[in-house]
């Protein structure tokens, strides 16, 4: 009984059995003579009991609850569903593969998708009933092969896929719609279109979304999956618009993600989540304090209801979020709470029903204890230490401001030691879920000297604004916050008006001081010049501003005293260098490059402006950083010395390993020859296409962009280039 009554004063445990107390649960066996404490627990997990989680078998869920104070006296409970995939679990499948190759896929985006594409191909036609298609997509759409079992061929055409272009969702679809009208749906199969994409539409929208919506009344047994690749990790509104279902896939799981979407899987038909909040303790007091990413809820009193109809696919997860508020009387009491009391777990999915019930609960504990630790060096006794502390989680806790003693040494400051501790200022820190240390700091007293007297010091700039610093995270003479200023207001008598050390600063070799508000003792006579304190630096260094010259000795200038004078800065406004103090030349041109892609075989004077060089990829050409046309022909250099070929000598390069580097070099297109009557400039391209301007006749790459020699402006149209 001694132990007994030893716990409740460490804990002020509620009992129950024969009467209860407000801070646990013990209950106690009269007949053993043993008893049992309610332990906080963060998470509890719920399995279905029909085909097993844990053995990863098709169909199965986990449902994990947890809880945790998110302030003073309010608790988030979060209920995650995950699910294991189900499939129709027919014989055989036709899978159509749509990918993305516009120029975003460029590089090691598109090397991730043929690598991973054809593994899936290899394995999925493993099985000679297995078909696939292949359907690639940029501005435009190529249907490049029908349903086929010839893996050698697909593989081929993937490895041959190169970027190119915009994202056209709508002509991928046009493709589909090719390919279904000729297809027959047989019983045993899955009809599959896996869509895989980097990007948002960009040309022919919104005709997409009428498209797939046509599609699926069409063809209602085929399944769209979209595969969300490279783009964030929420699906978005593009994806959803044209597939059934969407996964989110990045170059380090697009492998999975691929496996994953190369099936049907089920959706369960329903999934049920009943709750009951545990009533003795807590209180919800709206729907609007419960969320979810699916599905829909109900209240009624403490009986939460989350149903999903036919939209959580087997596979999938799931979140809800559930707000609770601590009852009034155990508010600031502490103690050990149960955030439910029970729930039940109801789902339906092809060949299994569950109905699974539970009194399992997350327990929220609300006291924890704030101890000091005296630290006492090996040689001393530490004397005046405080004693321990049990406080709420989220309360502000006030770091003591007692001061230890210990012989030969000098107590410098109570130091936070626990991990992960919200510190509100130097004196309060927030109390998290869970025991805090506060271990003392001590110096030794190294030196001991007595002297008459007093001891000077240096009185420098920085010296002037420390000895008059406070903090500027709590109250002070103006400011009367609790929290200290509120650097989203004005300055004022009670929202700072003197010199402040910044917070964060404060253990900074030089912390930084400022001075705030309408303040006149800041002000230094130097080079008989006045001049205003602002701010330290880290070097301990004091920023100032120009304030006129002393009138009497004193520096209390205001207006245009306080300035050099003031002088216009010009008398234009047709240049972006007109603006503000800018220095240096006013450029009155201004050029604007093109989108190069667009102008693949347009021509302008007779001239074709941009050409592709096609199966460019293992091309050895000499390319150069300069073309120079000597009267007759163009000569390739690499060095800034144009007449010098041998400074930097033109070397060969592969296209094919080498194309992200030569966009912007120059190359006569030959094997043998650095001198050419025609030379090309690149302006970009891909592992097997080359994308060049063609120059003759000492013309310049200049000549293909948009140059203006004369620039005027106004409101209403901005900026206009002429001539």
């Amino acid at each position: 009984m001694k132990d007994i009554i030893k716990i409740i004063k460490k804990r002020k445990i509620l009992y129950t059995s024969m009467f209860v107390l407000f801070m646990g649960v013990i209950a106690i066996n009269l007949m053993s003579g043993t008893f049992s404490l309610l332990q906080p627990v963060r998470s509890v997990e719920i399995f279905s009991n029909n085909v097993s989680y844990q053995n990863n078998e098709p169909g199965s869920w986990k449902v994990t609850k947890s809880a945790k104070w998110t302030g003073q006296g309010k608790a988030r409970i979060t209920v995650d569903v995950d699910t294991i995939q189900k499939t129709e679990g027919n014989q055989y499948k036709d899978i159509i593969m749509v990918l993305d190759i516009s120029g975003s896929m460029d590089g090691d985006k598109l090397t991730r998708v043929k690598e991973d594409s054809i593994e899936l191909i290899n394995s999925v036609l493993t099985n000679s009933n297995n078909k696939v298609a292949l359907i690639s997509f940029e501005s435009n759409s190529t249907l490049i092969s029908g349903l086929t079992n010839d893996k050698n061929t697909l593989v081929n055409y993937i490895n041959n896929l190169s970027t190119t272009g915009c994202t056209n969702y709508y002509k991928a679809l046009l493709n589909v719609e090719e390919i279904l009208k000729n297809y027959t749906k047989q019983s045993n199969r899955d009809c599959i279109v896996m869509f895989l994409t980097d990007g948002y539409p960009n040309e022919d929208i919104p005709n997409q979304i009428g498209e797939y919506n046509y599609l699926k009344s069409a063809y209602p047994y085929v399944t769209f999956n979209g595969i969300q690749y490279e783009m964030g990790n929420s699906v978005l509104d593009p994806i959803k618009e044209i597939s059934d279902n969407q996964w989110i896939a990045s170059m380090d799981t697009l492998n999975n993600v691929l496996f994953d979407a190369s099936v049907v899987p089920l959706t369960y038909e329903e999934f049920k989540f009943t709750d009951y909040i545990d009533t003795n303790y807590f209180n919800i007091s709206s729907i609007d304090n419960i969320k979810t990413n699916i599905g829909t809820t109900t209240l009624d009193n403490n009986k939460i209801t989350w149903t999903i109809k036919n939209k959580l696919k087997s596979g999938d997860k799931a979140t809800l979020t559930i707000d609770i508020t601590l009852k009034n009387e155990y508010l600031n009491v502490g103690g050990t709470y149960p955030t439910n009391s029970s729930e039940t777990i109801t789902s339906k999915i092809k060949g299994n029903n569950e109905s699974v019930n539970s009194t399992l609960t997350p327990v929220l504990q609300d006291n924890y204890m704030v101890a000091y630790d005296g630290n006492a060096p090996s040689d001393c006794n530490v004397n005046n230490v405080p004693s321990a502390e049990s406080k709420s989680v989220y309360t502000n806790v006030l770091i003591s401001d007692t001061k230890p003693t210990c012989s030969g040494y000098t107590f410098k400051k109570w130091e936070i030691v626990t991990d992960n501790v919200e510190k509100v200022n130097d004196d309060y820190f927030i109390m998290p879920e869970a025991d805090v240390t506060i271990r003392a700091v001590w110096s030794k007293l190294s030196l001991s000297k007595s002297m008459i007297g007093k001891v000077t010091k240096v009185q420098t700039l920085y010296n002037v604004m420390k000895d008059q610093a406070v903090m500027d995270n709590k109250v002070s003479a103006h400011v009367k916050s609790s929290s200290g200023i509120d650097f989203t207001q004005i300055n004022s008598d009670t929202n700072g008006k003197g010199v402040y050390e910044r917070k964060g600063t404060e253990n900074d070799t030089n912390p930084i001081y400022y001075y705030r508000g309408d303040v006149d003792d800041n002000n230094v006579i130097f080079a008989d010049t006045c001049w205003k304190m602002v701010i330290t630096t880290e070097t301990g260094g004091v920023k100032m501003i120009y304030n006129g010259v002393p009138v009497d000795g004193k520096c209390n200038n205001t207006g245009t005293a306080t300035q050099i004078g003031t002088k216009k800065f010009n008398y234009n406004s047709n240049s972006p260098a007109d603006v503000g103090y800018m220095y240096g030349t006013r450029y009155i041109s201004d050029f604007k490059d093109m989108n190069w892609y667009s102008l693949v075989g347009k021509t302008t004077t007779s001239k074709t402006i941009l050409t592709r060089q096609t199966g460019a990829g293992s091309t050895n050409y000499y390319y150069a950083d300069y073309a120079v046309w000597n009267g007759t022909e163009y000569v390739l250099y690499n060095s800034d010395d144009l007449t010098d070929t041998t400074a930097d000598p033109v070397t060969q390069y592969t296209w094919s390993s080498n194309y992200n580097n030569l966009k912007g070099k120059y190359t006569c297109g030959n094997t043998t020859s650095t001198t050419c009557t025609t030379v090309r400039y690149i302006s970009g391209g891909t592992r097997s296409y080359m994308y060049y301007v063609t120059l003759s006749a000492n013309s310049s790459i200049d000549n293909y962009r948009i140059a203006s020699n004369t620039v005027s402006y106004t409101e209403e149209d901005g900026y206009t280039l002429t001539n």
